[in-house]
């Protein structure tokens, strides 16, 4: 199993903020509000995939920097690979 890493929110802002972007602005271009943007800068939540994928298309940031693996049974098994966006978009087509 594959989890959105809590660092995610602090690399962003400070990307965001290297580049004068204002938060409402990245927001607008995200398609999400700003609380909800706050919220992932400030780790008190996390992108959903479907975010993840849309913030990956407008930051340098790919969302496959953000994943970490997490053991899953009683095995300690993990996925293999986390899902790649054109996977996301092909399932969501």
């Amino acid at each position: 199993m594959y989890e959105i890493k809590t660092s995610t929110g602090a690399r962003l802002r400070a990307l965001r903020k290297f580049f004068g972007c204002p938060l409402r602005v990245l927001a607008a271009r995200l398609a999400c509000s700003v609380t909800t943007l706050s919220q992932i800068e400030r780790g008190v939540r996390r992108p959903s995939l479907e975010l993840a994928v849309r913030i990956e298309a407008a930051t340098a940031i790919p969302a496959s920097a953000w994943v970490e693996k997490k053991a899953v049974g009683s095995t300690g098994a993990v996925c293999a690979a986390p899902l790649k966006p054109e996977r996301v978009q092909e399932r969501g087509a």
